[in-house]
């Protein structure tokens, strides 16, 4: 199959749909391959992670990346809350209840990962309670993907670091309704993984990874804003969505900014045009 461009067109995303659960598996394959080298992902210092499902999925699907969290040294938890049916008065009620205890429980605020409709509850929690909230990451999140006025809310940079992780090969979702609008604190990385395989595709664990061991926020405000003193990248230089992840996972880059290149992350993380894609 052809690498996908940045045309939409029906035929495309019915190939991308009909081979999305044999794509996963192939993540999943991938997974195994790569786990020697995940060893060597990036550790950050302690704090709590919360995973959110997607859409009709529940802590099941979570299990993989959650376990591969706690070997990394992080005290992670899942949302607890069965299938995820959408933003029902529960989900609405307990969500930001589990948030604030475990950053009082933790005494510091708390990274949340959302996979689909998990990444959408993610930054709207952060935009409830920043100063409880440590950075958001999002897996294949259709935030934009809502009408003009929601969009616009959602999409905007969030008053804490931020990463958009989306595919060209997402064949449930559109990958251009995953993108944030970068700035300071916002990021778009591109992988190549199916939309049902991201929570286990090797790429994107090394990335979640790299993100959760970026200094820290407080107060909705960065005590060293991600990438502060110049961070080395643990990654060698190539496009994010032009490394494999299936034979060398540990080759995906995150600091390509624009069209430029760069080994060492930005001392003030600035990404004034166009973010971290492919």
């Amino acid at each position: 199959m052809a690498v996908p461009d940045d045309r939409w067109s029906p035929r495309r995303a019915a190939v991308l749909a009909a081979t999305e659960p044999a794509r996963s598996l192939v993540s999943a394959g991938a997974l195994a391959a790569a786990l020697p080298l995940l060893r060597y992902a990036p550790r950050g210092e302690a704090h709590p992670v919360l995973v959110l499902p997607g859409l009709m999925a529940s802590d099941v699907s979570t299990r993989v990346l959650r376990s591969w969290l706690g070997r990394l040294g992080y005290p992670v938890v899942g949302w607890a809350l069965g299938r995820n049916r959408g933003p029902s008065e529960e989900v609405n009620r307990e969500l930001p209840q589990l948030v604030d205890r475990l950053a009082r429980e933790h005494g510091t605020p708390v990274s949340i990962l959302g996979q689909s409709l998990g990444g959408i509850f993610a930054r709207r929690l952060a935009r409830q309670a920043p100063r409880q909230v440590r950075q958001v990451i999002s897996l294949g999140s259709p935030f934009a993907l809502t009408d003009r006025r929601s969009r616009n809310a959602l999409a905007r940079p969030l008053r804490v670091p931020s990463t958009a992780v989306y595919s060209k090969w997402d064949g449930v979702v559109d990958w251009r309704a995953c993108r944030q609008e970068p700035g300071p604190r916002s990021e778009n990385v591109s992988v190549r993984a199916s939309h049902l395989g991201m929570g286990y595709d090797p790429a994107v664990l090394w990335v979640v990874a790299d993100r959760l061991a970026l200094p820290g926020t407080s107060g909705g405000r960065s005590s060293g804003p991600p990438g502060s003193g110049s961070r080395p990248c643990s990654r060698p230089r190539t496009d994010c969505g032009q490394a494999s992840p299936i034979t060398r996972p540990s080759m995906v880059c995150c600091c390509t900014i624009g069209s430029s290149r760069s080994t060492t992350r930005p001392s003030r993380w600035s990404r004034t045009s166009s973010g971290i894609e492919s």
